[in-house]
C-alpha cells in the first residue's frame, strides 16, 4: 500500500512532519552482507499542523534488497515507501506526548500482528477515509462532534435492525449477547467502534456486530474469519432468513 496518496493529502491540508526517525540493515559500504529478506527500513514521521492540534504518525516500511537499495539510491524519496501503519490523535493542553493505542485511531498491517484484526486493516483506509481520520482528530471539539453522531448512528441501527432481526436470531441460536463497548466506553473496543458480541454457552464470541467509528458504518464480524468484514451491514442483511444463511456461511 503506497504511502505517496496519504502523503499528499498531508501536504495538501498543510501538514508537515515535526519528528522522525529511520531504522534501516542497509549498509551502502557493504550492500552484500545479509540475505534479500534481512534487508529492510522502518521510517516512521509524525506530522502537525500549525492550526491544528491532531498528531498523525505513520510507518513506512521498505522490505528487500532491491527496494530499500533504490530508496537510497533515488534521493530517499520516503513517498515511494509503504504504508504499514497509521496512529491519529490530538495532543490535549499543553501535553504533546504521543497518546497509546487505546486513546488514539490506529490502523496497521494485520499480517504483521499477534491481534490480527480486519476492522483495524490499514487496507482498508482510502485516502477519502483517511481525510475522515484527519478531520476527527483534529481537536477534542472535532472528535466529541463526531462521537455524538456515531452515538447517533448506532441508536438507529439498534432500533431498526439489531432488535428487530439479530437479536431474535441470537436467541433462535441460543447465543447471549452483551456490548463492552457501552458498558466500559468507546475505548474499550478497537478504535472506539460500538460494538455487541453474540456468545455461546462457553463465553465464546461468535460474531460481533458493530458501528465503524470513522465511517459509521454497520458490520458483521465472524471470529471463524478474523479478516472478514461487512461493510453496509443493513443492507446486506434485510431479513432474519438472510442472517441465518449467512451465520450457516461461516459454521454458526
Amino acid at each position: 500500500m503506497n504511502c505517496k496518496p496519504y502523503i499528499d493529502i498531508l501536504k495538501e491540508l498543510g501538514y508537515f512532519i515535526i519528528e522522525e526517525d529511520i531504522d534501516t540493515t542497509y549498509d551502502s559500504k557493504d550492500p552484500y552482507k545479509l540475505e534479500d529478506c534481512d534487508y529492510y527500513i522502518n521510517y516512521y514521521p509524525i506530522f502537525a499542523h500549525s492550526n491544528k492540534r491532531n498528531r498523525i504518525s505513520l510507518e513506512l516500511v521498505a522490505e528487500g534488497y532491491k527496494d530499500v537499495k533504490n530508496y537510497f539510491k533515488t534521493g530517499e524519496d520516503y513517498t515511494k515507501l509503504n504504508l504499514n501503519k497509521i496512529k491519529a490523535y490530538y495532543t490535549r493542553g499543553d501535553c504533546l506526548d504521543e497518546r497509546d493505542d487505546c486513546d488514539s485511531l490506529v490502523f496497521f498491517n494485520v499480517s504483521t500482528r499477534f491481534d490480527d484484526i480486519g476492522i483495524a486493516d490499514i487496507k482498508r483506509i482510502t485516502p477519502d477515509i483517511f481525510r475522515i481520520i484527519l478531520k476527527i482528530t483534529e481537536s477534542e471539539k472535532s472528535e466529541f462532534e463526531h462521537s455524538n453522531k456515531i452515538l447517533q448512528r448506532y441508536l438507529d441501527a439498534y432500533f431498526n435492525i439489531i432488535v428487530p432481526i439479530v437479536n431474535p436470531v441470537a436467541q433462535l441460536k441460543k447465543l447471549i449477547w452483551n456490548s463492552p463497548s457501552l458498558e466500559y466506553g468507546f475505548n474499550s473496543s478497537y478504535n472506539r467502534n460500538i460494538e455487541i458480541d453474540y456468545r455461546n454457552n462457553y463465553d465464546e464470541i461468535q460474531f460481533t456486530v458493530g458501528i465503524d467509528y470513522v465511517t459509521g458504518n454497520l458490520y458483521f464480524y465472524p471470529f471463524s474469519n478474523t479478516n472478514s468484514v461487512m461493510e453496509n451491514f443493513e443492507f446486506s442483511v434485510t431479513t432474519k432468513g438472510r442472517l441465518l444463511e449467512l451465520l450457516k456461511s461461516y459454521g454458526i
